[in-house]
């Protein structure tokens, strides 16, 4: 209980001491820039509110104030909203080259951006403090869509460990290795199968092929979002996954993350029971198994009543080297006409027809015009063959009765080309459709281009709100390292974070997602309870968030300042006092309004 609590404690200072830390950050930028410019800064406050203590060092008064979220830097001459009849009799003693006023456009608006410019520069030598702490780290175990790395042999599972004779390990040099490989010739890749190693001569076909190695998704928990059911019911990073059970029914093992996910899906508000193996350790020094129960939420998708391939007909695109297809003589081009004694018209009935099938599958096809019966033979029932389609077209496979693909007039065998004016070449990760308006739908069925339009019907699908870890090892490099790769790892927390606002603001994200102070402070508990390596990831995202969000020209806010000293430069005076003092309270209200809305996700999110 008493290292419970220490811990506890720990990760509360973690907390206060983060955050008091970009605070201080903003605030030193606007103190030490005003200070460099000659201004005459009166009080430097850590928080808001009455001081919880005070002391004065030279000109200034510093202060330790009640309300832990923000702080402030008062500057001689500086004006808040409008006239302000108490500041001026205050300032009335500073020199006049000490007020902020008597400065230049450009040195007043550097002073202001100061604080926003600090907290975004502190990202970067946070990001080499991260990769210095060290973390988990992807490993090269991949699993393979068709592409070189496919028809040449490389297996799901595989973890690889030459590129082109450049020894990789993690993930991240695989990726830099396969961009530096050659295009067009073949090169040799080295991998790891269930201990024996194997090496396969694979082709890259262009500067953009990744051979089409992807991460593998293991069975342990590697995501958890704050506000989702799992996180809720007590589901923790790290966890892995044994079995998932619906209510009466048996419980489903699970031998990968889609065995997971497909009971979750079919499971919309309705209980289920997740087996989890964690690793704190029972009396007997062992992991510990752990049931959960957890109720997924209910989401919405929308979609036409069909169902989709990739490929337009049953013709291989790809042949997996080193596999059962290969090895009884399947060839890409090859168009499969019977297996196991069933017509085969679509890519759908192969998959299917294979999936039913045993050990040994008689299959019928067409080669140069020629008929060809052969057999695969496999290890287990439920081992892939090593054929892939095309999966350079969306396919409708099947229409089902009365759906609005039906009443649209689609068919079986239609190729969808376009969803309103967005082209579409295979099977999307996201959504297709994205309400349930009416869209129009191109679509090419045999030589001709038809157009219909269709209106999506809502599905209902359970989600639980985890995300599957790629395989992982800790992984901590020296200082010198670290530093191009922090650099490189906050560059890309910018563009991410530009790709959130970007969202946001095209109305693609959902405000709702948005945490006010206390979805923050249990934000960043959580990642301090998680460790260092995470806390710190944490702190990257809120000190960039924190300076971009102050340079909005928003007034009240740092970039409201710079953009009326940007309408004093072009008009050449500032504007008066009743208009700034109006524009500062319309500020003010609004601020207050989203801290409202942000609030009241995080009593949906967090305290509901």
């Amino acid at each position: 209980m008493i290292e419970e609590w220490l811990s506890q404690a720990m990760h509360i200072a973690m907390v206060v001491f983060g955050f008091g830390f970009l605070i201080f950050v903003h605030e030193f930028g606007h103190f030490i820039v005003a200070k460099w410019k000659g201004v005459k800064v009166t009080k430097f406050s850590l928080g808001f509110g009455p001081a919880i203590f005070t002391f004065r060092m030279g000109e200034t008064q510093y202060a330790l104030s009640i309300i832990p979220l923000g702080g402030f830097c008062k500057l001689a001459g500086e004006r808040l909203q409008g006239k302000d009849e108490q500041a001026e009799q205050e300032d009335a003693d500073v020199p006049p080259e000490r007020l902020l006023t008597s400065k230049t456009v450009g040195q007043r608006a550097l002073i202001f951006a100061a604080g926003a410019f600090l907290n975004l520069a502190v990202a970067f030598p946070l990001g080499v403090l991260m990769v210095m702490i060290g973390g988990p780290a992807p490993i090269a175990k991949v699993s393979v869509a068709p592409g070189g790395a496919y028809t040449a042999g490389v297996h799901s599972g595989d973890v690889i460990k030459s590129i082109n004779n450049q020894p990789v390990h993690y993930w991240s040099e695989m990726v830099a290795a396969v961009k530096k490989a050659p295009i067009k010739d073949p090169f040799p890749v080295t991998v790891d199968r269930d201990g024996a190693v194997k090496t396969y001569q694979v082709v890259r076909a262009d500067e953009s092929d990744d051979l089409g190695l992807q991460l593998q998704a293991e069975t342990v928990i590697g995501f958890v979002h704050p506000a989702g059911p799992a996180r809720k019911a007590g589901i923790k990073l790290g966890d892995e996954l044994i079995s998932v059970a619906k209510l009466d029914e048996p419980a489903v093992q699970i031998k990968r993350w889609q065995d997971f996910e497909d009971v979750i899906r079919s499971s919309p508000n309705a209980q289920v029971t997740i087996t989890v193996k964690r690793k704190k350790s029972d009396r007997n020094g062992g992991p510990m198994t752990t049931e959960i129960a957890v109720t997924p939420d209910k989401e919405t998708d929308y979609e036409i009543g069909v169902e989709y391939g990739n490929g337009a007909d049953a013709v291989i695109h790809s042949v997996q080297g080193d596999s059962p297809a290969s090895r009884a003589g399947l060839q890409p081009g090859d168009v499969i006409t019977a297996i196991n004694g069933k017509g085969t018209t679509t890519w759908s009935d192969i998959t299917s027809a294979v999936n039913q099938a045993g050990f040994a599958i008689p299959i019928s096809l067409l080669r140069d015009g020629r008929k060809i019966d052969l057999t695969v033979e496999r290890e287990g029932k439920d081992d892939l063959i090593g054929i892939a389609s095309a999966g350079s077209l969306l396919m409708i496979t099947e229409v089902k009765d009365d759906s609005p693909a039906q009443q649209a007039g689609l068919i079986a065998g239609d190729i969808i080309l376009k969803i309103g004016n967005k082209e579409v070449d295979n099977l999307p990760d996201g959504k297709l459709f994205a309400g349930g308006q009416a869209h129009k739908i191109t679509i090419k069925r045999g030589n001709d281009t038809l157009t219909a339009t269709v209106t999506p019907l809502a599905e209902i699908y359970g989600k639980v709100g985890v995300g599957a870890s790629p395989a992982s090892e800790f992984r901590r490099v020296s200082f010198p390292a670290a530093i191009s790769e922090g650099i490189g790892k906050t560059i890309h927390l910018f563009g991410l974070t530009f790709k959130l606002l970007y969202g946001l603001f095209r109305m693609e994200i959902s405000p709702d997602n948005l945490a006010g102070p206390v979805g923050i402070i249990s934000l960043s508990y959580m990642q301090a309870q998680t460790g260092l390596h995470y806390f710190v990831h944490f702190l990257m995202m809120i000190t960039i968030s924190l300076g971009i969000f102050n340079l909005l020209p928003i007034p009240i806010l740092d970039g409201g300042h710079i953009a009326f000293l940007l309408i004093e430069k072009i008009k050449g005076k500032a504007v008066s006092d009743r208009t700034f003092a109006i524009a500062q309270y319309t500020g003010l209200v609004f601020l207050l309004a989203l801290v409202l809305y942000v609030t009241r996700n995080d009593v949906m999110n967090f305290i509901l």
